[in-house]
Formats: structure tokens, C-alpha cells, sequence
């Protein structure tokens, strides 16, 4: 064995333990991504639902004056 060889295997586990480092913290960051996703899905049907809402208030207001000026 060679100088070189010894000194590749502390190397070796050196870069292993920052691969597992890295792999941890991109594992929290999709854990992360995953509570982002959840609060963006239900803001998404909140802000849906209250939109309709509304819409469907405003057609209604718009059926009833047309209603009302036809003399219906």
C-alpha cells in the first residue's frame, strides 16, 4: 500500500459524513416543503370557496335588479 492509498480511506469517510449531512438536511427540507404545501392547499380552498361566495352574491344582486327593472 501506498501513501496515497491510506490517506484516500480517511477521505473516503469524510466525504460519506458530509453526504449524510447533506442527505439529513435536504430530508427536513422536504419535510419542510411538505407543511408548505398543506397551508398553501388550504389557504387555496378558503380563498376559492370565499370568492364564489361572493361571485354568487353578485349574480344574484344582478338577476334580481334585471328581474326588477323587467317587472318581473
Amino acid at each position: 500500500m501506498t501513501a496515497k492509498d491510506t490517506n484516500t480511506g480517511a477521505g473516503h469517510d469524510e466525504q460519506l459524513q458530509l453526504l449524510r449531512r447533506v442527505d439529513g438536511k435536504l430530508d427536513n427540507l422536504d419535510g419542510k416543503l411538505d407543511r408548505v404545501r398543506q397551508d398553501v392547499r388550504k389557504d387555496a380552498v378558503r380563498y376559492g370557496a370565499a370568492a364564489g361566495g361572493v361571485t354568487g352574491g353578485i349574480v344574484a344582486v344582478g338577476i334580481a335588479l334585471a328581474k326588477a327593472k323587467l317587472g318581473l
